[in-house]
């Protein structure tokens, strides 16, 4: 009889045990998961994989010129907004993305299904001589003049991005004509939502085995209290 109650007991403990791990991993993936594009700086190759350490999710930013050609992308972490991801062939050398020079192109690929919808976002930076920006959805790499506006502004901004499976890339470009004001920008990181995994089939079993072990517990408590 004592070791019926030990074995039940033991069942109970590890269902306990992996409810809690599976609340833990749940509470944990639904932390913000951030990408740094301003790290690491300097002249970069044409793409770069930006990976979160916590996760292993990542994204894939590439580098075109206005031809549609790889360019080199480049990087930059300085003070106030000068932080982010930009061009090599800046022709006023600040390595952003430089009117008439090319576009950023991101791809998200990897976080569709694994983040909350909607939670998706990026923040621009260098934008206060009032450059505008705008992003296009595409599902062709190395072109956006025939994809479809995302979003656009005049300002350092924090932007979510709705639906990461309608496109496959995200072309950011400079749309302000520098003879009326600024010239050039930079994309500064990328913030998203994790969902929770689904636990493992071990650990769905430890679970099932262990709440009946407590239902059966509950069961025979209630007899024995009938009886007596």
């Amino acid at each position: 009889m004592r070791l019926k109650a030990l074995k039940i007991s033991v069942m109970r403990t590890t269902a306990l045990a992996a409810l809690l791990a599976a609340t833990a991993a749940a509470g944990a993936a639904n932390a913000t998961i951030v990408f740094n594009l301003a790290s690491p700086t300097g002249p970069l190759m044409p793409t770069e994989t930006y990976t979160n350490a916590a996760t292993g999710l990542y994204i894939v930013a590439t580098g075109y010129n206005a031809q549609g050609h790889l360019t080199d992308l480049s990087a930059k972490n300085d003070s106030g907004d000068e932080h982010g991801l930009g061009l090599a062939n800046d022709p006023t050398h600040e390595g952003e993305i430089h009117y008439g020079s090319g576009f950023v192109q991101l791809n998200f690929q990897d976080l569709v299904g694994k983040v909350k919808a909607g939670s998706t976002e990026f923040e621009t930076g260098s934008t206060t001589g009032g450059e505008e920006w705008a992003v296009y959805g595409s599902n062709i790499a190395g072109s956006y003049k025939l994809s479809n506006l995302v979003s656009e502004g005049k300002s350092d901004a924090t932007v979510a991005i709705q639906s990461l499976n309608k496109y496959k890339y995200y072309d950011f470009v400079e749309v302000t004509d520098p003879k009326n004001s600024g010239d050039n920008f930079l994309i500064s990181e990328v913030t998203t939502t994790g969902l929770p995994p689904l636990p493992e089939p071990a650990t769905w079993a430890m679970m099932l085995v262990g709440f009946g072990a407590i239902g059966a517990t509950m069961r025979s408590a209630r007899r024995n209290t009938v009886a007596a």
